[in-house]
């Protein structure tokens, strides 16, 4: 079930999936042309969220954040989507009031299925009705309000804290845990790199290279049980359905990317870092 709401005159799209909603993250944009919303999506401190609550929650860290290529026919539109815990403390980072009123339509999805496309005023004919309304509603933006700046502070106690101990233990402890398989932007995100450059250095030293659109390893990496892939449904411009075929990275060949970065992407010192952990698959 999808709605489309109003912000300042912007849609901001969400629909409700299976007990939580997730949030177009695209049209989070629109509001505030003067953030940078790419750079709050792919930071450090929002990575670190996605990763934990991905282990905790016992799913796909895409399952938390996807971006969706086309519209499709199970209701997936074009665009970044965010599980509602994620796209909140995007929110956050963008406005205090757009981040209430984002808690508040997703409040609405979750408890009735649906949300107001516009404030429900209280009733002008009866002065007491109307007074009441008011002052609830002043009372439950006050508790948002106060409640989003202890989030806040909690936040920026934790970035603090992360930034004086050692950022490379974090992310171990953070994200190498996970059973699940990272596409190359999430493994990309935890050395402050994005895909391209990820794939253009690993080319450089010989542990992939492109063939039919793929990313694929060379021998032995690819003995190593570091990959694994996915296949992507699509729909074509001519309505059709088409499929493609991507290599993601699994918990071991994650650490192998970080061993690399670490030792200036020395093939050789890498894996003597990691000797013992980069067995061949069975």
């Amino acid at each position: 079930m999808g709605q489309i709401f109003s912000y300042n005159g912007n849609s901001v799209r969400m629909r409700k999936m299976n007990g939580y909603i997730l949030v177009c993250l695209t049209d989070f944009a629109k509001p505030f042309p003067d953030k940078n919303l790419s750079h709050i999506v792919n930071s450090k401190e929002l990575s670190d969220y996605v990763a934990r609550m991905s282990e905790i929650q016992n799913c796909s860290s895409l399952d938390l954040l996807q971006v969706t290529k086309g519209n499709h026919s199970d209701g997936r539109e074009q665009g970044t989507w965010a599980h509602h815990r994620v796209a909140i403390r995007v929110a956050q980072k963008l406005s205090t009031d757009f981040a209430i009123w984002v808690d508040d339509k997703i409040e609405e999805l979750l408890t009735t299925g649906s949300a107001s496309l516009q404030p429900q005023l209280p009733n002008f004919n009866n002065p007491a009705e109307a007074a009441r309304a008011w002052a609830d509603q002043y009372e439950k933006n006050q508790a948002l309000a106060l409640e989003v700046q202890q989030q806040q502070e909690t936040i920026e106690l934790q970035q603090k804290e992360l930034t004086q101990s050692a950022p490379k233990v974090s992310y171990y402890d953070n994200h190498l845990q996970s059973v699940n398989t990272q596409t190359s932007t999430q493994a990309a995100k935890q050395i402050g790199m994005d895909a391209e450059k990820l794939h253009k250095k690993l080319k450089e030293i010989g542990i992939i290279y492109r063939q039919s659109g793929q990313w694929i390893l060379h021998a032995p990496y690819s003995t190593w049980g570091m990959h694994s892939t996915r296949t992507q449904t699509y729909t074509r411009s001519d309505g059709s359905t088409g499929t493609s075929v991507y290599t993601v990275w699994t918990t071991k060949g994650v650490r192998f990317i970080i061993a690399l970065y670490e030792n200036d992407w020395n093939v050789k010192k890498a894996i003597k870092q990691i000797k013992g952990e980069l067995e061949p698959a069975a």
